[in-house]
């Protein structure tokens, strides 16, 4: 376990706004019930709403907090360690890390940490009942309206004595997302509702931000910066550009050409009428050494994906039979549902026909990447002109890069059966998230290709 930071509410790496929002909650004349922190990243919005927990576990023994995020893997991921940073668990309490997780108190609190999880419990009922004394949305723009309605219904309904006040708790970057209808442009407004409180803080708001961070955000696209660095809430999906980094000219190429000893990425997108895959090899080496990323060889198969691995296998027969090394697979979660058409999954019909065994089979099990975070992913992977396409043996992917504009609310990728089919598209995004699966993955590889100052 990481050893516990201090928590500085005094010293010259104080945050003021973290002061505020503490004063603020504790405040016993304030009447407000929904407590939000908010507006970029590294505004400190974590670490001040569990220390605000924390606290409140210490003043009213026995009480129960309940702390949400989208799914498992994000609390396991960053709330915990982050709970585990601000305090010495072994001087306050215990973990159960049997579900749901919890921190029990020696004094009786708890805090229960709890995945959303709306893709399977899409009517929330597993927090029906729920008695607890209030709830800490974090990255509520991640989450359902419905979870906040939720939280309302259930807060406060965890009976001690002393009571504590019922306090809902928030955190959320810009989005377009139903925290900017709430929260956000009614608090622009002054007309925010007299139970919310809203506390704005920004990466230059936090004196714990260091250089190298400040250095890593210049290598944002200048729309990715403005929203998640400035706070800026603007719906950038205005422009009608999904892919707003894609640079025709430079990121289509000819005549790229595929290296018999590197790996090769297998990207798939199951449709039966087209069934995709591209081939991608990654190069981790300086611009000079021809570092990036490279689509290399599209295939967009009618029938089904037996049809389109007989199409690979030929391909890699012919084309590819000088090639040295091996294959990874990586593309759609879909692929491991099993339909009308057979008694195996699409994953299972490429290991059997490609002969690929399973241990080289990358992000095919979990959920596909959130549309908005593949979105940010990708666009800092072009604007840091990682990525190259051959565009005549990637016709279809060339012409998508041009063609990917957002849907409707602007969150999705708008797709149809025609024009706007996206396979090839959607096969390129798995690729990209298979190598880079986050923003800050990006950037180290851009730091390797380009160095510092790309």
């Amino acid at each position: 376990m990481s050893r516990a930071v201090k928590f500085d509410l005094t010293g010259e790496k104080s945050n003021r706004k973290q002061i505020e929002f503490i004063r603020a909650v504790f405040d016993k004349r304030r009447i407000e019930t929904t407590y939000a922190y908010g507006g970029a990243v590294r505004g400190g919005k974590t670490f001040v709403i569990l220390y605000c927990l924390h606290l409140l576990c210490r003043n009213y023994p026995g009480s129960k907090w309940v702390v949400v995020r989208e799914d498992l893997p994000a609390l396991k991921t960053t709330t915990i360690p982050s709970f585990n940073k601000l305090i010495e668990a072994d001087k306050y309490g215990k973990w159960n890390y049997s579900t749901p997780i919890t921190f029990k108190y020696t004094n009786g609190s708890q805090i229960i940490f709890k995945p959303e999880s709306i893709t399977t419990d899409k009517e929330l009922n597993s927090f029906l009942g729920l008695e607890c004394n209030g709830f800490f949305l974090e990255q509520a723009e991640e989450l359902t309206e419905s979870m906040y309605d939720m939280a309302l219904q259930r807060t406060g309904s965890h009976y001690i004595d002393p009571m504590p006040k019922p306090y809902i708790f928030m955190s959320f970057n810009p989005s377009q997302t139903w925290t900017k209808e709430k929260i956000y442009i009614p608090y622009k407004e002054s007309s925010l509702q007299s139970k919310i409180y809203y506390q704005e803080a920004l990466p230059s708001d936090n004196p714990h931000v260091t250089k190298e961070q400040w250095e890593s955000w210049d290598m944002l696209p200048e729309e990715l910066k403005a929203r998640m660095i400035k706070g800026d809430w603007t719906d950038f999906g205005g422009k009608n550009l999904w892919l707003y980094s894609f640079r025709p000219s430079l990121h289509l190429q000819d005549d790229l050409e595929f290296d018999p000893y590197l790996p090769i990425y297998e990207c798939y997108d199951f449709n039966y009428s087209p069934t995709t895959c591209l081939l991608l090899q990654v190069i981790r080496e300086k611009q000079s050494q021809g570092g990036g990323m490279f689509f290399l060889k599209e295939f967009s198969v009618d029938g089904g994906t037996e049809r389109l691995c007989n199409e690979v296998n030929r391909y890699f027969d012919n084309e590819l039979k000088d090639y040295k090394g091996f294959s990874y697979v990586t593309g759609d979660v879909s692929g491991n549902q099993r339909d009308t058409r057979g008694n195996s999954t699409d994953y299972e019909i490429i290991q059997r026909i490609r002969k690929i065994p399973l241990s080289r089979f990358i992000d095919t099990r979990a959920m596909n990447p959130r549309m908005d975070y593949s979105r940010d992913i990708c666009n800092t992977v072009f604007h840091n002109d990682l990525v190259f396409v051959d565009r005549k043996k990637c016709p279809i992917l060339a012409k998508e890069l041009g063609l990917a504009k957002p849907n409707e609310n602007g969150r999705g990728l708008f797709k149809d059966r025609g024009t706007y089919k996206m396979d090839s598209f959607d096969a390129m995004r798995y690729g990209i998230h298979a190598v880079c699966s986050s923003v800050g993955d990006v950037i180290n590889m851009a730091r390797i290709v380009y160095g510092r100052e790309k």
